[in-house]
């Protein structure tokens, strides 16, 4: 029987290494770093909350009854101020007035507030 051989003669062509490729394209720019505004002043709507009504109860009938009802609507304002990075101060201011037309029973609302806050 004959024998065959699993080895092939060595292509001197393959066995050379190949040479390095050329970049195809040049490395995308690198983004610049993010940037934070030092201020900022911020203004928006505010709607709600609904509240159905205060109980007003009788003590000597031992009997509380649900009255009046409120649905705030109104503005606020806020300024940031930024401390390092994405740390700001701000300061906000609102108000809100009652809408309600069914016996409301409160005005409105008017406050403010000072906090830190991360902002990105």
């Amino acid at each position: 029987m004959g024998e065959t051989s699993l080895a092939t003669p060595l292509d001197p062509e393959a066995s050379t290494p190949a040479e390095p490729s050329a970049p195809a394209e040049p490395a995308a720019p690198q983004t610049p770093p993010r940037t934070y505004p030092r201020l900022v002043l911020a203004i928006g709507p505010m709607a709600g909350p609904h509240a159905i009504g205060n109980e007003r109860c009788d003590g000597e009938k031992a009997r509380c009854e649900t009255k009046g009802s409120f649905f705030g609507v109104g503005a606020q304002i806020e300024l940031r101020a930024r401390l390092y990075r994405p740390l700001y101060l701000h300061v906000r201011g609102l108000a809100v007035s009652n809408v309600s037309p069914n016996d409301p029973i409160y005005d409105g609302l008017a406050g403010g507030g000072v906090g830190l806050g991360a902002y990105g």
